[in-house]
């Protein structure tokens, strides 16, 4: 089962310990704040899947089909950012492995729609609850209203980046 225990370094490991991670510089832009942070981020999640015996490419598959189970290979590279390619060579992966099955899509016998199988349900539900845990560490002493500030921030950028100007915030609230 995860880990549950209060420090996120002993549950999610980085390749530096917190002390080897250089300061900061003062003229550190926050974009170059937010790349680190991915870093930081990405390689802590690959690391904790990976201890529990899931290779870090499938995370992405794990995460996203259970919202949308039966999709099809073009929906999962448009959902999770990669391309056809990577998804279709993780998919013979992970089929190899038992964590999905495929099915004819019976509305169109030329597609093919992909499931979890009940392996790959039950490390979903791992995969999900080490992330949850991770980002309750991650955001542990920031109160609701900056969680809600940085929301609406970090969206505004990504909104910049695909050039979409508006945000809901009733959406943020929830």
């Amino acid at each position: 089962m995860v880990n549950s225990k209060k420090s996120n370094s002993k549950i999610f490991p980085l390749s530096k310990s917190p002390p080897d991670f250089p300061k900061l510089p003062p003229d550190f832009t926050a974009m170059m704040i937010i790349n680190e942070l991915s870093k930081l981020f990405n390689d802590s999640i690959s690391h904790a899947v990976e201890n529990l015996g899931v290779k870090s490419g499938y995370r992405n598959i794990l995460f996203f089909l259970p919202l949308n189970d039966g999709c099809s290979l073009r929906e999962l590279a448009e959902k999770t950012h990669l391309k056809a390619p990577t998804i279709s060579v993780t998919l013979v992966k992970m089929e190899q492995d038992g964590f999905i099955r495929r099915e004819i899509n019976s509305d169109d016998l030329r597609g093919i729609k992909i499931f979890l199988t009940e392996k790959g349900w039950e490390y979903h539900r791992l995969v999900r609850s080490a992330i949850d845990t991770f980002e309750k560490n991650l955001m542990s002493g920031i109160t609701d209203s900056e969680n809600l500030v940085l929301k609406q921030t970090l969206l505004k950028i990504r909104n910049n980046l695909i050039g979409e100007k508006s945000i809901d915030s009733e959406d943020l609230k929830k």
